[in-house]
This record gives C-alpha cells, sequence and structure tokens, in this order.
C-alpha cells in the first residue's frame, strides 16, 4: 500500500506530466511569435515544477528519518521506563521479604517476652508460697 508521501509524490508527478504534455500540445499548435511570447510561461512553469519538486524530495527523507528517530527514542524511552519499573517492582518484593521477616521476628520476641513474664509471675508466685507457706 503506498504511503502518503508516496500518494503526493505520484500526484505531482501526474500534475507536472500533464504541464509538460498541455505545453507540448501548444508548442504544436502555435506560430514562431506565439512561441517567443509562450517562452516566458514556459519558463515559469518549469521554474515552479522545480521548485515544487525540490523541497517535496528533501522533506520525503527528512521526515521519514525523523519518524524513524522519533518511534525510535519513543521505544527506548519506553523500555527505559519498563526496565525501571521491573527494577521497582524487584525493590519492593525486597521489601516486602524484610518486613515479612521482621514481622515474624516481632513475632518471636513478643512471645519470648510473654513466655518470660509468665515464668516471672510464676517464680514469682513460687516465692510467695515458700514464703507463707515454708
Amino acid at each position: 500500500m503506498p504511503t502518503q508521501d508516496e500518494l503526493i509524490q505520484a500526484e505531482l508527478d501526474g500534475t507536472i506530466e500533464e504541464l509538460e504534455a498541455k505545453a507540448d500540445e501548444q508548442e504544436a499548435e502555435e506560430t514562431p511569435d506565439e512561441k517567443v511570447e509562450e517562452t516566458e510561461e514556459t519558463e515559469e512553469v518549469e521554474q515552479t515544477t522545480e521548485e515544487v519538486e525540490q523541497p517535496k524530495e528533501q522533506p520525503k527523507v527528512d521526515t521519514k528519518a525523523d519518524t524513524t528517530t522519533d518511534k525510535q527514542s519513543s521505544v527506548m524511552k519506553l523500555l527505559k521506563q519498563r526496565n525501571e519499573a521491573r527494577a521497582e517492582v524487584e525493590k519492593l518484593k525486597a521489601q516486602a521479604k524484610d518486613t515479612a521477616d521482621l514481622e515474624a521476628r516481632i513475632k518471636e520476641l513478643e512471645e519470648g517476652i510473654a513466655s518470660q513474664e509468665l515464668e516471672r509471675e510464676a517464680a514469682k508466685e513460687k516465692a510467695d508460697f515458700y514464703e507463707k507457706y515454708p
């Protein structure tokens, strides 16, 4: 499928060909005096044709290069963002694991403290019992 640039190029080529065909037809029909008058108009048409042809070729290449460069830079940005997001996910996973480990340790310490408190209470009750009943 032709690109928009190719369609524009084909349209411009068709227009140029039509102008050249008309100029050829007029030259065949004209007398030498009319040809002299038309030379200026023909030069103007040729100059306009050259002006139309020159800009369309350069920007066409530049546009494709710019578009490709823009697409490549967009892809690179997206890849960079994806990699950053993956790194952030890994970082959060590590933090979650550390948090779980710390919570487990806190639970162990709390159980240890509760156990020690129970032992102290038992020791105190035992001491109170021996004070009452020596």
